[in-house]
């Protein structure tokens, strides 16, 4: 009898996360939700924030740029361009990003490409600070 959730967070780069958890929490357009084992299938599109993972007590937590879930059969995946762990997040490096890429953004030839880009950019980083000060 499965007992637990296997999850896998992955991000073009890398496979983030793999493991057993007794939770899964993530943000999609709607709120927050939390998947537990034996959940409904479910699929969904995540939004830019938190994604926390709770094995007994311990917890892995994670900034998400969006991306995708899918819950089935007691294994989640989890599938986002960017993903960092709030334990690798340097606060001071994040600060210093969003000041470079808003000075980028005063420039007045920027594609929409650009600027959409260094927007999400921002977005990432504020949410990755806010974060980080949640649990440091």
């Amino acid at each position: 009898m499965i007992k637990k959730l296997y999850i896998e967070v992955i991000s073009p780069m890398a496979t983030v996360f793999t493991g057993e958890v007794d939770e899964v929490v993530a943000v999609n357009e709607i709120g927050e939700f939390g998947v537990l084992k034996d959940h409904a299938p479910f699929f969904t599109s995540l939004k830019l924030g938190e994604l926390r993972l709770r094995d007994d007590e311990k917890y892995e937590r994670f900034v998400i740029s969006g991306g995708f879930f899918k819950v089935s059969d007691n294994s989640v995946t989890v599938l986002t361009e960017v993903c960092e762990n709030v334990k690798e997040i340097d606060v001071k490096v994040a600060e210093d990003k969003i000041v470079e890429l808003q000075t980028k953004l005063e420039d007045d030839t920027l594609s929409k490409n650009d600027i959409n880009l260094f927007n999400s950019e921002i977005a990432f980083n504020t949410v990755a600070i806010e974060t980080a000060a949640k649990y440091k």
